[in-house]
């Protein structure tokens, strides 16, 4: 099983080659993009994995900075040279040494958007399992990154209703798309304050809903659920 620099680095070239560049092309690229050191030969030694002959590790790995100007070189998100998904050879991969996910799970939990399911040992009834930890680790939400995304679920879902009460063509469908647009305030603000509770920025609102970060708003949850 290869590691995350491994894998990376061969979906560099994956891409590259994909998209007809040539590595100097490439190179090209990353420097206007802000990363001049990954020149023609640093790509060479990152894309063929090439190993030092006494120390038997990787000449180059791909750091941080290096990883998003590279996908963004590419025309691909940083995340998809990490974990890719769909590619045959890649249906299991290594997030973590020692613990293999099937891909794309372990993407989802780097993402947030899930906790890291890994292989249970074999004869094992259930061969990938949540431990109950990681659960609870994933469930706590400590980096907002769900809260986040419901708050722009939120928004849209708000802006949207909006839209629809606007282009009404009767009363009674313009009172119904309101009616659904003023439950987002609720949801809203519970998303708000657990954010706070969090130490983290809130997200901007529009004029129209900024009324629910006052002290003295009372949210109206009505039947509305979350």
């Amino acid at each position: 099983m290869r590691s995350l620099s491994d894998v990376a680095a061969g979906e560099v070239r994956w891409h590259r080659e994909r998209r007809g560049l040539t590595r100097d092309q490439l190179a090209d690229a990353c420097a206007r993009n802000g990363a001049p050191q990954l020149t023609y030969s640093a790509l060479v030694n990152i894309e063929t994995g090439r190993k030092d002959k006494q120390t038997k590790q990787r000449r180059r790995d791909i750091t941080v900075d290096e990883l998003a100007v590279l996908a963004y070189s590419l025309g691909v998100p940083p995340v998809a040279l990490l974990f890719p998904v769909g590619r045959e050879e890649y249906s299991e991969i290594e997030p973590l040494p020692g613990h293999t996910a099937l891909t794309w799970d372990a993407l989802r939990w780097f993402t947030g958007e899930g906790p890291l399911p890994t292989k249970a040992p074999d004869g094992a009834e259930r061969p990938w399992a949540v431990r109950n930890e990681d659960f609870a680790d994933w469930r706590a939400d400590r980096a907002g990154l769900d809260d986040y995304r419901w708050h722009e679920r939120y928004l849209e879902e708000w802006r949207g209703d909006r839209k629809e009460a606007a282009r009404a063509r009767s009363a009674t469908a313009r009172e119904e798309a309101e009616a659904r647009a003023a439950e987002a305030a609720p949801k809203l603000w519970d998303v708000r304050v657990r954010l706070r509770q969090k130490g983290l920025r809130l997200p901007e609102l529009p004029a129209e809903l900024a009324h629910i970060d006052a002290d003295d708003y009372r949210p109206d949850w009505g039947w509305t659920n979350r």
